[in-house]
């Protein structure tokens, strides 16, 4: 039998760095001991301990805990290990990053990556009772030592940081960080012994092939079992059905002595098939692989997996079970911030909350943490495809044989751990690496040439043949950001110029900055500093900073550059208008930028195939409280730019296109035709009425986008209305769209009284006049402000019409409120949530 022993009850010990990053045990020993208990980061350890304040994040202190990087840990843990028969490991789930382990004295391991957990025999070094060491350097010492102590021939090419195997972005930038910096250093992961008594599980695979009728799947099945001198073994392979049902199982006696990998296949017919999100169900199959010995149950594990044919058909242009989907979703940024443990809360709400967003895509970036196994078991679950990098920030990296090692060794593991799952869509060399050698040409090519080009393709066709491998990401072209041609990181509302970028192949990134809720900023910002007194909003000529200090301080030196287009929006005269201006003016930009990428091609070739494939924003979710461009802040909210990126996502999109002529425009990425009849409606805002209208029939093939009709008929209008077209069957609405033929700062927007009523989990909302942004917010019982999500918010609405929306979120009861942003009116209504 195998048997798992969390080790706990630790302590922490801090000193001061050597220069030469060596370590004196006994002196660091007589240090303080501070309790840890489970191993944590030095920072976690500290705000438990009561040694830190744990609102450092919004208190602005990051100068103060900046300390904790500048020192070494030791992490020192007592345990008895009674006599045991057999094999024993040390299994350490997450070490962050650069440590040295003793055991009972004796240095067992040096360790210098985070994206690599670290399993150590010590059969026959356990005592009755033992004592573990484990030593962190610190990660700012180690930066500097780096620094100066790299080979000549990298200085100012191979980035220290690349160097360290931990995410660039703890080190010492404000690039999704804190300013001046934090870096992690510590535990984020549990610390097993393990004892192995007759037999274990070294590694399992799985893998499948469909027909071309995909009517029938090979199935194979492998597995590496140790199995200790002396003992008998019975490796038993199975698979198991959606509904838990066996459909084949087989079990094969094992020698004693050296790993034996037993291998099985066998034909599958008729699989229910997995299908991404929108397009059909998610059945799942498990991949169960056991030891036994004399009637005994030794070590087990399980893959969850899928059936699905995926095949590149194109240009990024994926047909999955013989359906073209293209691909539309967001970025996966770090997901922690003072740890990096994994936390399977965080993950399943981002997930489900990408898909409220209509996301049917999420790419794991390079530059991030290890994102853990409970990620990928939910996307399988919901129908998320996921594009991952490997963990490969831009920059030119070191080539020497131990580094090359290190890179292949964590490559190696993330492929054998994750090729199993269904919502896995492709592999991806690193972030912006050939981007990075575009920007900087003269740069000497260290590295990355024979990691992306040589070490990854090769590990991705050995070990799981038949998924696609993307060199990098951007990559393709005449230059690696080429938009005609493979992906693309889009610089709209930046201070830079792509050729070809507005009907690109595939955005892999597309940013615009924006402040969090007010609510939100005003946790880290104080009031105060988010509209200080003397600023002004209006940009004169020659003022570059237009934004308050505090605000800026908390983003990074990017923000002002990727900020939306906020000349289109009236200057703000207080935090509250700040707020809104800023990311009304991203929401535009996102709504803009990915319908036209939906649509794929202009107005005059609206005949002509789509150009497009696919859409990424940069990025779903902010680490830290912080000004940047999180569709999720720190705190789980949604701001406009959430629901802008939501209502531009949608499957069945209707949208307005203003030029020369205005068309509406239909992008229909279901899986099935839909026809009805598209009303269109020209609103005068100041004499709150419909002053002209019409009606058509309309229709448009599953995969396709069509103009369906241009506003000539209209004639001619002044530039004070509004838009709103519907597309409906049978009273049924299945496409709505609103939009404004002028920019928002010359319209005069109503003082809109919006209504709110309550049925069941939803609201009703009605207005007597156009509301802009009618933002929707709620308060519990006990206060709770946050924790509120609606199925749509900030949306505009005009008094023919009433709106549904559902209500969601933790809550279970409590007053909802809702304003349209240009109004003083409000109303709220008191909700509970229905019994089930």
């Amino acid at each position: 039998m195998k048997t798992k022993r969390l080790l706990e009850n630790w302590e922490m010990i801090g000193s001061t760095p050597k220069p030469d990053r060596t370590c004196d045990l006994n002196e660091a020993m007589r240090g303080e001991r501070i309790p840890v208990g489970k191993p944590v980061t030095a920072l976690e350890a500290l705000i438990h301990a009561g040694r830190v304040s744990g609102s450092i994040l919004e208190d602005g202190e990051a100068e103060y805990c900046a300390w904790v990087a500048e020192s070494d840990w030791l992490y020192v843990c007592r345990f008895a290990a009674p006599a045991a028969q057999g094999e024993s490991f040390l299994y350490f789930h997450g070490l962050d990053t650069d440590c040295d382990i003793w055991l009972n004295g004796e240095k067992l391991a040096e360790h210098r990556t985070m994206y690599l957990p670290l399993r150590l025999p010590v059969t026959g070094r356990l005592l009755a009772d033992n004592l573990l060491q484990v030593y962190f350097y610190s990660p700012a010492a180690t930066y500097r030592w780096h620094e100066a102590n790299m080979p000549e021939e990298w200085m100012g090419i191979v980035s220290p940081a690349a160097m360290m195997r931990k995410p660039p972005c703890d080190l010492f930038r404000n690039y999704l960080g804190v300013t001046p910096h934090y870096a992690s250093v510590g535990f984020f992961g549990d610390t097993v012994l393990e004892t192995v008594e007759y037999a274990e599980l070294r590694e399992t695979g799985y893998g499948y092939r469909l027909d071309s009728r995909l009517a029938a799947a090979t199935v194979s099945l492998s597995a590496r079992v140790h199995v200790l001198p002396g003992k008998q073994a019975e490796a038993r392979l199975r698979l198991l059905a959606p509904d838990g049902e066996a459909v084949w199982e087989q079990a094969v006696p094992l020698s004693a002595g050296e790993a034996e990998t037993v291998e099985a296949s066998f034909v599958l017919e008729r699989p229910e098939l997995w299908w991404p999100i929108g397009h059909g169900p998610q059945p799942l199959y498990k991949a169960v692989f056991e030891v036994w010995c004399g009637g005994v149950l030794c070590d087990a594990a399980t893959r969850q997996t899928g059936f699905r044919q995926v095949d590149l058909v194109g240009d990024l242009f994926f047909r999955i079970n013989g359906r073209v989907i293209r691909l539309w979703g967001a970025n996966i940024a770090t997901m922690g911030s003072v740890s990096h443990r994994e936390n399977p809360d965080m993950a399943r709400f981002l997930l489900e909350k990408a898909v409220l967003c209509n996301c049917n895509l999420l790419r794991i970036w390079g530059p991030g943490e290890p994102v853990d196994d409970e990620f990928y078991d939910v996307a399988d679950c919901l129908g998320m495809l996921i594009w991952q990098d490997f963990y490969i920030e831009p920059s030119q990296l070191p080539d020497t044989p131990a580094y090359m090692a290190i890179f292949r060794a964590e490559a190696e593991h993330l492929i054998l751990r994750l090729r199993s799952h269904p919502s896995l869509l492709l592999w991806c060399g690193s972030n912006e690496s050939l981007h990075m050698l575009d920007y900087f040409s003269e740069t000497a090519r260290i590295g990355i040439p024979e990691l992306l080009e040589g070490v990854f393709p090769e590990l991705c066709a050995r070990l799981d043949p038949g998924r696609y491998y993307h060199v990098s990401c951007p990559a393709g072209g005449l230059y690696a950001n080429d938009p005609s041609v493979g992906d693309t990181h889009g610089s709209h509302c930046m201070m830079s110029f792509l050729p070809g970028e507005r009907y690109a192949v595939f955005f892999s990134e597309h940013i615009v900055t924006a402040p969090p809720e007010l609510k939100s900023l005003r946790r880290f910002v104080p009031e105060g500093d988010i509209w200080p007194e003397g600023y002004s909003d209006i940009a004169d000529y020659g003022r570059a900073n237009r934004l308050p200090p505090a605000l800026e301080r908390r983003g990074n030196d990017t923000v002002p550059h990727k900020l939306g287009p906020v000349e289109r929006f009236y200057d703000a005269t207080d935090a509250e208008s700040l707020v809104y201006k800023l990311t009304a003016a991203a929401g535009y930009a996102y709504e803009e930028l990915i319908g036209r990428q939906r649509r794929g091609k202009p107005a005059h070739d609206a005949r002509g195939p789509r150009r497009s494939n696919g859409y990424m924003a940069w990025k779903f979710n902010n680490t830290w409280p912080q000004f940047y461009c999180g569709l999720v802040d720190y705190y789980g909210e949604s701001h406009i730019t959430y629901y802008s990126v939501r209502r531009a996502l949608q499957p069945l999109l209707l949208q307005f296109e203003v030029d020369d002529h205005i068309h509406v425009w239909a992008v229909n990425d279901t899986p099935e035709d839909v026809a009805g009849i598209l009303r269109v409606r020209l609103f005068r805002l100041s004499e709150n009425r419909v002053i002209r209208e019409f009606s058509c029939p309309a229709a448009v093939l599953a995969g396709e986008s069509v103009i369906l009709t241009d506003l000539d008929r209209l004639g001619h209008f002044r530039r004070d209305c509004v838009l709103h077209a519907s597309l409906e069957d049978a009273g049924v609405q299945l496409a709505r769209a609103v939009g404004c033929v002028d920019m928002e700062r010359h319209l005069p927007f109503p003082q809109a009284k919006v209504q709110l009523a309550v049925e069941g989990s939803e609201l009703c909302v009605t207005t007597d006049s156009f509301a802009r942004c009618v933002e929707l917010s709620g308060i519990s019982e006990s206060g709770d402000a946050f924790g509120w999500h609606f199925e749509d918010n900030y949306f505009d609405l005009a008094p023919f019409e009433t709106k549904t929306v559902k209500i969601l979120g933790k809550h279970r009861c409590g007053k909802i409120q809702a304003k349209a942003h240009y109004s003083a009116h409000t109303d709220e209504v008191y909700w509970s949530r229905p019994e089930q």
